[in-house]
């Protein structure tokens, strides 16, 4: 299976250069699960992946922030304050493609703020989410069992509950801010933690993912 995945733009700490990054262990992890990762980088070749049917999942990667206009388009691809509008671009047309089209989507941290903007959730700033580690204890209707996991947390921004709008069910909440939502119809999940960041990766993630790409 050939999961397309977003990835950050990033300046070269040396060079006067930019690039693209996602963490190393997206491979490893992919290996694991049994797909292989191709990482969507522009608009046109994204649009003409999704044309020919390329891609049979979708992961929007997390690293970065959102605009305050997502999911509306501006005439611009700059990066400001860590903000990046071709990836913005990429995000909405992956989304309208998983609508459209049936397929899986898994949107990890930023990726699950940008899903959960383009259905009408509303951002906003939140504390004692960074760098840090919570617990969470919640049923998953992916898999149909009862979670008890220990999360990683390294987000400045989230979605409080009474701004998740009716397309997505809350599965999972930390001190009021959501950390898991799912897709009432379409095979869409929102997680704020990181599964490539865990220096052994969880069995849940793996089996989570393996069941929303229907491996």
């Amino acid at each position: 299976m050939l999961v397309g995945i977003t990835a950050q733009k990033i300046k070269h700490p040396t060079y006067n250069e930019m690039g693209y990054y996602i963490n190393e262990k997206w491979q490893l992890l992919s290996r694991i699960i049994g797909i292989k990762l191709i990482m969507l980088t522009s608009l046109d070749t994204t649009e003409d992946l999704i044309s020919n049917k390329t891609i049979s999942a979708i992961i929007l990667s997390g690293g970065g922030n959102l605009s305050a206009s997502f999911p509306r388009s501006k005439n611009s691809n700059e990066i400001i304050n860590n903000i990046d509008l071709e990836r913005e671009k990429i995000e909405k047309k992956l989304l309208d493609f998983s609508l459209s089209d049936q397929i899986p989507l898994l949107g990890v941290c930023r990726g699950m703020q940008a899903v959960g903007k383009y259905f009408g959730a509303k951002l906003i700033p939140v504390t004692k989410h960074v760098n840090t580690r919570h617990k969470l204890n919640y049923f998953c209707p992916i898999v149909g069992e009862e979670i008890n996991k220990n999360v990683n947390s390294y987000h400045d921004f989230g979605f409080s509950l009474p701004s998740i709008p009716s397309e997505l069910d809350i599965i999972a909440s930390h001190m009021n801010v959501i950390e898991k939502f799912v897709h009432k119809e379409k095979k869409i999940v929102g997680i704020m933690w990181h599964p490539e960041r865990e220096e052994n990766f969880c069995s849940f993630d793996i089996g989570l993912i393996k069941r929303l790409f229907n491996l």
